[in-house]
């Protein structure tokens, strides 16, 4: 129930509240968040952290997340967006070719490829 409501409040732009449940429903799961089944929450986690500008500690999320299912798409997508909005171009474009590797017509990504390029080139 912890997770379920902690995506209810990041669907309704309550992103304290998101992740308070979230961390509560991590401490709940078996093995502290370590099992497969914490994945889906340390991603919406991460996201709720990266809504809040907390880059580094949605990284660790997504960087949590990967370790579980490193085939996660979304979740590479998830990491090049959290790159790019930290500044950080190249590593973004990195994390969002693994993406698009994983799931080559991913729309989102392409398009945030591009934008990554677009200020890696203006940074080069």
């Amino acid at each position: 129930a912890s997770h379920e409501l902690g995506v209810l409040n990041y669907k309704n732009g309550m992103y304290a509240a998101a992740g308070m449940w979230l961390q509560n429903s991590l401490q709940l799961l078996p093995g502290g968040g370590g099992a497969l089944a914490a994945e889906p929450t340390l991603l919406v986690l991460g996201h709720c952290l990266r809504k809040q500008k907390q880059y580094e500690q949605a990284l660790a999320c997504y960087e949590r997340a990967l370790l579980l299912n490193p085939g996660a798409a979304g979740t590479h997508a998830a990491v090049g967006l959290t790159r790019q909005l930290m500044g950080q171009p190249g590593e973004a474009v990195e994390a969002l070719h693994c993406a698009l590797a994983l799931r080559p017509d991913d729309a989102l990504s392409s398009e945030l490829l591009a934008a990554a390029l677009h200020d890696h080139a203006l940074i080069a």
